[in-house]
C-alpha cells in the first residue's frame, strides 16, 4: 500500500491545483517520495489553504515544474512498488486531486478508487458506525493520532510528513504497533478519549 498525502492551493480539485506530493511504501517505510511543484495556468488560489501548507505565493511562482512533471515522477516511483492501494487521511480527497491531474495532463492512472482511509478504520475501531454520519469527518487527524499516543502534527502542514503520520496512525490502529523510528519514542496508545466528541452527534 502506497499512504499519500497532498497539499494543494483549495479543496476543489477542478478549479486548484496540487502544491506538493508525499508518499510512503507502507511495507518498506523508508521507501518515501516527496516533490513540489508550481500551478496549472489558471488555477485558482486559496490564501486559507496556503495558511495551512506554508507555501508563499513568491515560492509557486518560482517552481516552473508543471503539476503534471511532479506527478508523472511520483507515478514513476509508485510503479516500483507492487501495490496500487492507496492509503491516507481522508484519502478521497488526496485521490481526487491525483486523478484530477492526471486527467488534466492526460496521465494514465493506475490506482483504483478502493481506498483506505484512517478515519474510516479508526471509527471502526472505535465501535462507531460511521455510516449513520455520511461525508461527516468525525475527528481530524490530529484527534486521531493523540488518541494513539502521538503528538499533534506541527503547522505548517507538510505532504511527506503528514503520509508519515498517517502511516504511522495506520498501523498503531491495525496492529497497534509503531512503525517509523522517528516515532518510537512514543508508546502506542489506546485510551478512548477521542468517544467524547462523538456524543454530539447522537
Amino acid at each position: 500500500m502506497i499512504i499519500v498525502d497532498v497539499e494543494t492551493t483549495g479543496l476543489d480539485p477542478i478549479r486548484n491545483s496540487i502544491l506538493s506530493i508525499g508518499a510512503i511504501d507502507f511495507e518498506n517505510p523508508e521507501n518515501q517520495f516527496y516533490g513540489e511543484c508550481g500551478i496549472w495556468k489558471g488555477a485558482s488560489i486559496s490564501k486559507t489553504a496556503l495558511k495551512i501548507n506554508g507555501f508563499k505565493m513568491e515560492q509557486i511562482k518560482k517552481n516552473t515544474k508543471t503539476p503534471g512533471e511532479l506527478l508523472s515522477e511520483f507515478l514513476d516511483w509508485a510503479g516500483k512498488i507492487k501495490s496500487r492501494k492507496l492509503g491516507g487521511y481522508y484519502t478521497r480527497f488526496d485521490y481526487s486531486f491525483l486523478k484530477a491531474t492526471a486527467d488534466r495532463f492526460k496521465l494514465t492512472f493506475p490506482f483504483s478508487d478502493d481506498v483506505l482511509d484512517l478515519h474510516d478504520i479508526f471509527c471502526e475501531k472505535m465501535g462507531i458506525n460511521k455510516s449513520m454520519y455520511e461525508g461527516i469527518l468525525l475527528f481530524s487527524l490530529n484527534e486521531i493520532m493523540i488518541s494513539l499516543g502521538m503528538p499533534p502534527e506541527p503547522d505548517p502542514h507538510n505532504a511527506l510528513r503528514g503520509a508519515k503520520y498517517t502511516a504511522e496512525g495506520i498501523l498503531r490502529v491495525q496492529k497497534e504497533k509503531n512503525l517509523l523510528k522517528e516515532f518510537s519514542n512514543y508508546p502506542v496508545s489506546g485510551n478512548d478519549d477521542a468517544q467524547v466528541k462523538i456524543l454530539s452527534f447522537e
